[in-house]
């Protein structure tokens, strides 16, 4: 909202701009005609009846113009933002770590479990290591978004590992009666490691 906001004051702000840049010109090219040419005054007033018009659908045209290439940039630059917000980073052959940072939404959710599947398929992994270390809130949707792409991923033959989950997380997920008895959760990346038989050393 507050991007559309500021979007709006800006555009606002150049249709003005335009607006006064053009009958500036307008006026000052009419005040040159008039002292060379001597033209009447009715003439005048019909060459404006006829000009203004013309003038005000430019600069509705170009004023529309501006909205939609703005609004394609904003589009683009929230869709980079939120692949970037969806790391899968490979750690050793067949396995991959996906740090989860701030909160969940709706969007953001479907394009992690599109990108997440993708990855997993491309890197032909066998295990997810999901982070949770970033994660300030997990309330019933975000555990809802966890569960489709565990399930997801299960049915392409990757098992999950929840890793890092924080202290005050887990109290409002037992809180919540939020049940993650059915997928592995380990303390640490150390630990899920240790679960399948390597070491941070043996990464190096």
């Amino acid at each position: 909202m507050d991007n559309l906001h500021f979007l709006g004051e800006k555009i606002l702000e150049k249709r003005y701009e335009i607006t006064q840049m053009v009958h500036m010109n307008r006026m000052n090219d009419l005040k040159e005609e008039i002292k060379n040419h001597n033209i009447p005054t009715d003439t005048i007033f019909e060459l404006i009846t006829v000009i203004d018009p013309l003038l005000d659908k430019a600069v509705y045209v170009f004023s529309l113009t501006y909205v939609n290439i703005h609004q394609e940039t904003l589009k683009k630059a929230k869709s980079t933002f939120l692949e970037l917000s969806v790391p899968v980073v490979p750690i050793t052959k067949g396995i991959a770590i996906l740090p989860l940072i701030g909160e969940g939404d709706t969007e953001r959710a479907t394009l992690l479990l599109e990108e997440t599947l993708k990855k997993a398929n491309e890197l032909k992994l066998s295990h997810m290591l999901f982070d949770l270390s970033g994660v300030m809130i997990v309330d019933t949707m975000v555990a809802h978004q966890i569960f489709k792409i565990v399930d997801a991923l299960g049915l392409l033959g990757v098992k999950t590992i929840l890793i890092g989950i924080r202290p005050e997380v887990a109290q409002t997920m037992v809180q919540l009666g939020i049940d993650f008895s059915k997928i592995t959760i380990k303390a640490n990346l150390e630990q899920a490691l240790l679960d399948l038989n390597l070491t941070i050393d043996t990464l190096e």
